[in-house]
Order: structure tokens, then sequence, then C-alpha cells
């Protein structure tokens, strides 16, 4: 029998651990992957060869493309899969791949599998001179178009959810509007979900976080402290609400509490409005949602290019772990930031300044501040199409915000 050495790719599968258990000695693999070798391949057997070996010259040389591994957390839950790849922009660095979670990590934690935690399930590896998948992956696309339906804000619903919506027709004639809302949150008409698809729908968006990680610290013998690690944010509940004219606009259409599972360090209720148990399956008295499901929503709005209002955005979008480009943000934070001053001034005040009513007065509530937003921008908007502009109104609020200190008159913290 003639055998070939693969044209492009060979996978290794690995098969799973039978023992369970932490410490040393209960990962049964204990080895480093080779990051390339050559293949021999011929009718009496297969050989992997060293690059620095002499026999390997001429034969085909693979490298490292792709790891999946299996992670056992046995305080958390069950294993999960994780993928490593090597950045399609520099070959020279890798990617992790864990659920929603991308971020870049050393090459030395690919390969080495030394942890009891950390098991490999698949690797990959591929010729060097492989023709780009780019192609393929294109013509499955136009063949297999993913898209998320928008039936995820007509009609919400979530995994979480004890009871399944009315079937009957004498059940869906009488069932309300708020018999579908989620929270506060009224779903969109099917014209508004026209709208989203053909990219013209605007919204204000706000995210409350609750601390899941405190930071952790390190104290020098002279007083001084350095952070190895900042706190560890987990997003606890997203609104968003309707920037288009008509009816309902500033009515929300998101309005999801987000399941949380581990201990949480600190609700921060001050801040985020979120207290105890509001986050947690059977004790919360609002409709809980799963993360995935509030990110599909996000991933929706900005794949309909939705024009997003919001007021520090920046670090929204970075808890949330979602890429949204700069030309769908309106982030008044940095619209209402004077070059002349660095101090960012916050929503409250500016909602304020154009107002005269304050916000905030007790806790934080998401759909409260996306409203006071949405506010602010049409203030904006007002001010770059008035004679005054925009940069006499920045000067006026910098100036009464330092002569009021900047606390409002019922401000208590």
């Amino acid at each position: 029998r003639i055998m070939r050495a693969p044209e492009a790719y060979l996978a290794l599968n690995f098969p799973p651990a039978a023992g369970e258990g932490e410490g040393s000695g209960s990962n049964p693999w204990q080895m480093t992957l080779p990051l390339s070798f050559a293949l021999r391949v011929s009718a009496a057997d297969t050989r992997a060869l060293p690059d620095d070996d002499d026999a390997a010259h001429g034969e085909p040389r693979l490298e490292l493309a792709a790891v999946v591994s299996s992670v056992r957390d046995t305080r958390r839950g069950p294993d999960h899969l994780v993928v490593h790849v090597r950045d399609p922009d520099d070959a020279a660095r890798w990617l992790l791949l864990n659920d929603f979670l991308v971020q870049r990590v050393p090459v030395a934690s690919v390969a080495a599998f030394h942890d009891w935690w950390r098991l490999p399930a698949i690797a990959v590896y591929a010729r060097p001179d492989r023709h780009a998948l780019q192609a393929a992956v294109a013509a499955v696309t136009r063949s297999h178009p993913y898209r998320i339906s928008t039936r995820i804000l007509t009609a919400p619903r979530s995994a979480l959810d004890t009871q399944p919506p009315p079937v009957t027709s004498a059940a869906r004639s009488a069932s309300s509007t708020s018999a579908r809302m989620r929270n506060a949150a009224v779903p969109l008409s099917k014209a508004e979900a026209e709208s989203l698809e053909r990219g013209t729908f605007r919204c204000a968006l706000d995210a409350e976080f609750v601390v899941l990680e405190d930071a952790i610290m390190e104290v020098f013998s002279d007083g001084t402290r350095h952070m190895l690690r900042p706190p560890v944010h987990v997003l606890a509940r997203l609104s968003a609400v309707r920037a288009n004219p008509g009816d309902l606009h500033g009515v929300p259409f998101i309005d999801d509490y987000v399941a949380i599972s581990r201990p949480v360090f600190d609700l921060a209720t001050q801040y985020s409005g979120i207290h105890a148990g509001d986050l947690t399956v059977g004790l919360s008295p609002y409709r809980l949602s799963t993360m995935k499901e509030v990110y599909k929503k996000l991933r929706l709005l900005v794949d309909c290019n939705c024009v997003i209002i919001g007021h520090g955005l920046k670090h929204d979008f970075r808890v949330c772990n979602i890429v949204v480009p700069p030309a769908l943000q309106r982030d008044t934070m940095l619209l209402f930031q004077s070059p002349s001053h660095i101090r960012p001034i916050s929503l409250r005040f500016l909602y304020w300044y154009f107002s005269r009513k304050s916000i905030q007065t007790r806790e934080h509530s998401s759909v409260e501040d996306a409203q006071a937003t949405l506010k602010v921008f049409e203030s904006y908007a007002l001010c770059v199409a008035a004679d005054r502009g925009l940069e006499s109104v920045l000067d006026d609020i910098y100036s009464v915000g330092a002569s009021m200190s900047w606390k409002l008159p019922d401000q208590k913290f």
C-alpha cells in the first residue's frame, strides 16, 4: 500500500485522561509538544523526525498550528475546551480562544502540558507552505451565512426562563406586551427589527458591573504598593434604549440581568444597583439571562451597523469583551472632552448641566443611565448645530464644574 504524507494538515487526537483530581501526577501526559518536526511516511512506518535530524532533510516539515485543550476545574464545574491558534497577523504570536474571550498568550503556555488542570485534546500541525484557507472559508460563508436572528430582540427568551411563553391563540391574545418583557425592556416591533437590519436603527446603551475578584497588590517594606493584577469585573446588567424618533423614543428594548454562578467579591451596589440575590438563579426577582445570550444581542447590534450611544463605551466594551468599530460609537465622555482640559466629565454632571435634574441619587440604574446618555447626546447635537458652538459650551461646563468643585447640590457620594 502506497502511503503519502499529508498535503497540508495533520491532527493528533489525545484520548481523555482516566484519572481525576489535583496534583502533579494527575496529568498523564506531562509533556511539551514540539513546535515543528519533519514527517517521514513510508510503507513500513510513519516517523516524526526533529528538525535538526539529518534524516529530516527533504521530508515534509510540519509546524504546530492549533491546540485544543481540556481545562479541568473541580471547584467551579465540569471540564471545558479552549483553543490556542497562531495569530493570523503574526505567526510568531499565539491567541487563546476561551468561549468569547480572545487574548494573546506566550508560546510557552501553548505547548507545555505539565499542570493538573490542562490536558491535551487535539493538536493540529500544518505545512508552512500550505495554501491559505481564506478562499474556502469565504465559499462556505457564502453558502451557509451565519446570522443572528432579530427574534432575540423581538421575542426575547432565555434558557433560564422557568415558564415557556403562551402557545394557544387565546393565550396569545390575552398576553400583553408586558408579558413578553424582560424586566423593563419592551421588545422591538417588526418595523424596528427591519430598521435594525437595514442599518438605520440607533440606541443608547449602559452596563453595570460587579467585582468578581479583587485586585492583587504587592506591598513593599517602605509602604508602597504595586498592583500585580487589577480587579476582575464581570457584566451584571445591560440596558439599551431606543434612540430613533417615535412614540417609544427612550424606551428600553434590552434590560438583561446576567446570571452569575461564581462567588462575587463585591456587588458594588452603590455604583451598580445590584443587590444580593439579583444575579442568582432561583433567588433573583428579575428574569435572568446567560452571558452568551446577552453577548449575542450586542453582537447583533454591531453586525447590523447599529450606532451605539454611551458614556465611557471603551470600558463597557472591554469588560463585555466585544470589539465595536469606532464608526458605530458615539461616546459622550469623549464628545464633551475638551482638548485643554484633562478631566473627563461624569455623565451625572453633564445630565444635570443640560437638564438641571439629577440622576443616580441613590443607586445606579443602567436604564436610567442609558436614557440620560441619550439626552446628553441630543444636547451635544444641538450644541454642534447652534451658532454658539461646542467650544463655548465646553468652556462654560468646565467653568461651572470648577466653581462647584464638580459636586451637585444633592450629591452625597
